[in-house]
């Protein structure tokens, strides 16, 4: 994600547009594959992945920046519009379980925006 989200932080300061960024910290994230085994860890992150597919603009950034903690950079974004996407993001893709063999998993979860 770095290798994309530095040349867009330049394109962003030449065109003078805004460029906001969401810090998301999922609680228990990273201890998935030891409360459930490594198939379901694996299967686990792909699955987010999809999620965030689905809902990001195709030219939104995210990336894993941490155990728990992923980055959201959303190009064009004003604070308040990142704020609006930050609450549709909770309720489409974090409050809806996963799948965890036979259990149902959902994930507490902070979202703080870093910087606009």
């Amino acid at each position: 994600m770095l290798n994309q989200l530095f040349p867009e932080t330049d394109r962003v300061q030449r065109m003078r547009t805004p460029l906001t960024l969401l810090l998301l910290d999922l609680d228990r994230f990273s201890s998935v594959n030891f409360e459930y085994g490594y198939e379901t860890g694996d299967k686990f992150p792909q699955e987010l992945a999809n999620r965030f597919r689905r809902f990001l603009r195709s030219y939104d950034l995210i990336g894993r920046c941490g155990e728990d903690e992923f980055l959201i950079a959303m190009p064009g974004c004003t604070s308040e519009q990142a704020l609006s996407m930050a609450v549709r993001l909770k309720q489409t893709v974090l409050q809806r379980p996963f799948s965890a063999g036979a259990d149902a998993l959902t994930l507490s979860h902070e979202m703080v925006p870093a910087f606009s």
